[in-house]
């Protein structure tokens, strides 16, 4: 989480930039126990006040985001990434929000962009993969899944991707390759 401001501080700016912090340490704690409408109180009343905050504008967009207010969502996590481009988790929202709305090519810019800043970041990887398959590019997807299943074979959700990505192709062989060490471990749920 970047909970860091856009506008520089002056010493009598110490005290209320420890309190914003605190208070976007328990919106952030809100948001990931479910309580988004506190998450959400915390943000705005942050935001009042300090419109730039980089960190209320993300925890902000997740928090409509996961309650499926993409429209806001849009809105704060634009300007996250406005006010710091280089903030890659607000930039995966961002682009989980843009896939969620139905548009998979600002998704499939904005993950690149999140990419180019964590090049070997697993969740960028694997969204980007996801964002892929459903535009039914069954080549970049496999390949980004075997990518991610080279760098962390156990990461949840890789070898299946992987798997249903070859399967698309005729690739029988690798799918079945992809999921034998899942079936030989007991997973029935393939």
């Amino acid at each position: 989480m970047n909970d860091s401001v856009t506008f520089s501080t002056t010493n009598n700016d110490q005290d209320w930039f420890a309190a914003a912090q605190n208070k976007l340490a328990q919106a952030e704690a809100h948001r990931q126990q479910g309580s988004l409408d506190k998450a959400l109180s915390i943000c705005v009343a942050l935001l009042d006040k300090y419109p730039k905050y980089v960190g209320a504008l993300q925890t902000a967009g997740i928090a409509y985001a996961e309650k499926r207010d993409f429209q806001n969502a849009l809105s704060h996590l634009v300007r996250a990434v406005m006010y710091c481009p280089e903030n890659w988790k607000a930039l995966a929202a961002l682009a989980k929000a843009y896939f969620a709305m139905g548009a998979p090519e600002m998704a499939l810019i904005t993950l690149n962009q999140a990419a180019s800043i964590v090049p070997y970041e697993p969740s960028i990887r694997a969204m980007r993969a996801e964002v892929l398959y459903g535009q039914r590019d069954y080549v970049s997807a496999a390949d980004d899944f075997k990518k991610m299943l080279m760098q962390d074979p156990g990461l949840a959700g890789t070898p299946s991707g992987y798997a249903v990505s070859c399967v698309e192709m005729g690739r029988y062989a690798d799918a079945v390759s992809a999921l034998k060490p899942l079936i030989e471990q007991g997973e029935r749920s393939i």
